[in-house]
């Protein structure tokens, strides 16, 4: 599952402080409680860069530079201070999985991390959820692997459903009642499906439509402008 998060959320992630976690972003039209912010940034992440591609698609004038080698992505333990299970992966990939988590279990920030008195090292000092939290992980990561040839198919997200504790007695309303769909669920193949292109085709199709790899090597940089809309908050941010 944490090894494979791009497939759930959008990189957001502030590389620079040697912290455990990111400082939360408020919408201007009021302060939100840090739970919302940490999941408002989650939606905002996913739409803005939907936005993004959009409109790389639509033609958008990149800016041209010179071709540079690809740099080595900074790894969460050589920014972070107390991530063993979570060490080996980039950076955006670590501030994801806290969303990943923080969402699926409808907690903050300050329900695993001690509260900050000095610096936000101060958010890598150990406690008992950041323990359980550590045995959980390595939970899925065995599942998938074992079960699931390393897919995320079990997430936190599986059992808990916003909830710190799984609910263990199935609930006899939602068995009688319309099942719940989510327009937004992402399912993941075991198996290629018949006349459906890969992923790999995809990002393929797309470097040939911006002008090849060796086109998309020499690209850096790129500016886009939208308006994403927080219904949750009733405001509006520019970016």
């Amino acid at each position: 599952m944490f090894r494979n998060l791009e497939f759930i959320h959008i990189y957001h992630a502030n590389a620079h402080a040697p912290v455990s976690d990111s400082r939360p972003v408020a919408c201007p039209s009021r302060t939100a409680n840090k739970g919302e912010q940490m999941k408002s940034r989650s939606r905002q992440s996913i739409l803005v860069a939907a936005g993004t591609v959009v409109t790389c698609l639509l033609g958008v004038g990149f800016a041209p530079a010179q071709a540079q080698p690809a740099q080595t992505p900074q790894m969460a333990e050589d920014v972070f201070l107390n991530v063993p299970a979570l060490s080996g992966i980039p950076v955006d990939e670590f501030m994801d999985t806290m969303g990943m988590i923080a969402a699926s279990l409808s907690v903050t920030c300050s329900d695993c991390h001690v509260t900050i008195t000095g610096g936000w090292e101060e958010f890598a000092q150990e406690t008992p959820l950041k323990r359980t939290a550590r045995s959980m992980i390595e939970m899925v990561n065995r599942i998938n692997t074992n079960e699931f040839g390393g897919l995320p198919f079990v997430t936190c997200y599986t059992c808990h459903r916003g909830n710190q504790r799984p609910h263990v007695v199935p609930d006899l309303a939602i068995q009688y009642n319309v099942p719940p769909e989510d327009p937004h669920d992402i399912f993941f193949p075991t198996q290629p499906i018949p006349g459906m292109a890969s992923a790999d085709q995809v990002f393929d199709k797309y470097i040939q439509a911006v002008g090849g790899a060796e086109q998309s090597a020499s690209l850096t940089s790129f500016v886009a402008t939208g308006t994403y809309r927080d219904t949750t908050q009733n405001c509006s941010q520019s970016r």
